[in-house]
């Protein structure tokens, strides 16, 4: 019986199961769900953001959204801007891929002027 106890005592911290403990992975989407939400938070505060600071002071002052906007300047995460934005012909022209077609070099011009 003495020995049954030991080895009982001895088996305590160590998991005898044959199987991997794997992570549950609703664990992971939680924890994607609140950074996503933590995001949306800080692209509210970076749109009313207006500083009378140098932006190194100010980024000092917030260290939890650093991460945030070192994703936005390496492009790793996009703003979450999917509005519908006006506009002009030229611009429009550009995205679409319809530009004008090119002219034959008219050659030299001259400016008449008199002296």
């Amino acid at each position: 019986r003495e020995k049954e106890k030991k080895k009982i005592e001895k088996g305590k911290g160590v998991d005898e199961s044959p199987y991997a403990r794997m992570p549950y992975p609703r664990k992971k989407r939680v924890k994607n769900l609140e950074r996503e939400k933590e995001f949306k938070k800080f692209m509210k505060l970076l749109n009313k953001l207006e500083m009378a600071i140098p932006l190194v002071e100010a980024l000092e002052q917030m260290p939890s959204y650093a991460k945030f906007l070192k994703e936005l300047l390496t492009k790793k995460r996009k703003p979450l801007d999917e509005e519908m934005v006006s506009m002009t012909e030229e611009c429009s022209a550009l995205i679409q891929r319809k530009l004008p077609q090119k002219k034959k070099d008219p050659g030299s011009f001259t400016i008449p002027c008199s002296i």
